[in-house]
Formats: C-alpha cells, structure tokens, sequence
C-alpha cells in the first residue's frame, strides 16, 4: 500500500542510539528492530501517520458486551487498588486513551475529577455528551488545558500504539501537577509465552503465524519492565510499583482467582504488566 510506511529509522527513535539491529520478522512482513540502549523494540518501518488515522478511525466499538464490561470493570479495580496505595486522596485525573469511557466512569465513581483523550473525535464526542465529561481529542500537544494540572494520568494500553512514546511522556510531564503520578499499562513483550514461541520460531521449529504476538496490525512500539522504567527515567519520572497484570475473569471461583493473582501469575512474567511512576523533576 503506497504511503502505509514512514521511512525506515536509522537510530532509535526513543533513546537516539545508533545501536540498533534487525530483531525478528512477523508474518505480517514486518520488521521488528530493538535498541541495545534501551532495550525498547520497534517496528521498523513503522506505519504512517495516514494509515495510522485511517486505522483508527471508528476503532472504539460504540457497543460492548456485558461480558467485556465486567472485565473492564474488574481491571478498574485492581488497577485503581495499586494507584491509591500512592494517592489516598483523589484529584484531577486524565484518562489518556478514553475508549468507551469504563475506566474514566470508574475513576470518576471513586471520588476522581477525570477528563479524556482519545483520537477518533467522532466517537469522543458522543462519549462527553453521554457522560458529560471534558474529553478531547486531535493533536494533543495543541489541546490548552488552562491552568488544569493533573495529579494522575491513566494510560491504559496505549503507549504501544504510539509513534513517539518519549515526547509524549514529556508531554505527560509537563501537565502534571508536582509530584503527580503516572499510570500506564502495556502488553509485555517478555511474557514467557512470547520468550517460548521466539525461541521456537528462530529454531524453525514453529512457523505458523510468526511473531503473532506483536500485533503489529496496530502496535508500533514492544515493552518489558526494564525498557519501560529506562523510558520514564528519560522522561523525569521514577518508578514506584510495577505488576502483572492480572487477566480479567469476573465469573471465577474466588478461592481459584485468589490462588491465580497471588501465586500462579507472580511465578512468571505474564501477557501484560502495569506500573506507577512519579514526576520526579
């Protein structure tokens, strides 16, 4: 597809390292690179900012099933359980990738003053109506904000999604109030499941959908642990928790979900993780 591609990075297009090599191919026919610096993982070439738009225009499904809810709303909980272990007392709050408004309707149930972002304008304006919120969309670094600083930023499964993580994590930064925190939540590209079919595809002993764990139909950019927390040192933040993330599943046994989120799932690396940082400078 002509025009579906930037064109190919040089360096590192978050730490600025030259030291960066091919990494593995999906079977998608993209290539993913990784920096040596940072330890971050890339698409390389990644897409461009029209096909980006086109993609994600209507990407928020105005309807989700019961089921998905409830997730979602198990995933609130645990999230916001680890975010008020640092802030007892609720401010202002920005759910950066909205999407259809569970976790910015929860915060806002827990006491929080929450606005919104999201990119597809359209449907972000239909959610503010809906749940009369302040909720934004377009090119971020232009929204004006006034004199509003927020205490906490929520960003939930977004950061791999975007074309230059660390600008926008400085951006992050400069709206936050003192001291404020941040919350993000990614897919883990060191899960031990994804570390297993790696292996297995570069011994050739797997070779159906190679490297289907990236999802580079949409995600851009590949997180660990340890290349996140180098990321928001970049970015003047410090990191004060980071955990699993726990797979949703409302509908289990209790005894079983106890034993799955405090022994099976703090065993291994897991699909996601979440962590909290603090504006440190």
């Amino acid at each position: 597809m002509p025009g579906k591609f930037d064109k190919k990075y040089e360096i590192c297009p978050v730490c600025r390292s030259v030291s960066i090599h091919h990494y593995h191919a999906d079977y998608r026919e993209n290539d993913i690179d990784k920096c040596d610096q940072c330890g971050v993982q890339f698409m390389n070439p990644v897409y461009s900012d029209a096909y980006l738009t086109d993609y994600y225009a209507g990407y928020i499904t105005p309807e989700y099933t019961q089921k998905t809810l409830d997730e979602q709303h198990e995933v609130c909980q645990q999230n916001f359980k680890a975010i008020h272990r640092f802030m007892p007392d609720q401010g202002e709050m920005l759910d950066f990738g909205l999407g259809n408004g569970t976790y910015a309707l929860h915060a806002r149930d827990l006491g929080w003053q929450v606005s919104g972002y999201d990119v597809d304008c359209a449907t972000t304006e239909e959610l503010a109506k809906k749940m009369n919120m302040d909720v934004r969309c377009g090119d971020f670094d232009k929204l004006d904000w006034g004199d509003k600083k927020f205490d906490l930023i929520y960003a939930h499964h977004v950061m791999e999604h975007l074309k230059d993580p660390l600008a926008r994590l400085k951006s992050f930064h400069s709206i936050m109030n003192e001291e404020g925190y941040l919350y993000i939540g990614v897919p883990n590209i060191s899960a031990w499941g994804s570390r297993i079919k790696f292996l297995l595809e570069k011994l050739g002993l797997k070779k159906n959908k190679i490297g289907r764990y990236y999802d580079s139909e949409h995600h851009i950019f590949y997180y660990n642990p340890a290349s996140l927390s180098k990321l928001l040192q970049m970015s003047g933040f410090k990191l004060v928790y980071k955990s699993n993330a726990s797979k949703p599943k409302p509908y289990q046994n209790i005894f079983i979900k106890f034993l799955r989120q405090n022994v099976k799932e703090k065993l291994s690396a897991g699909v996601a993780f979440f962590v909290i940082a603090q504006k440190i400078d």
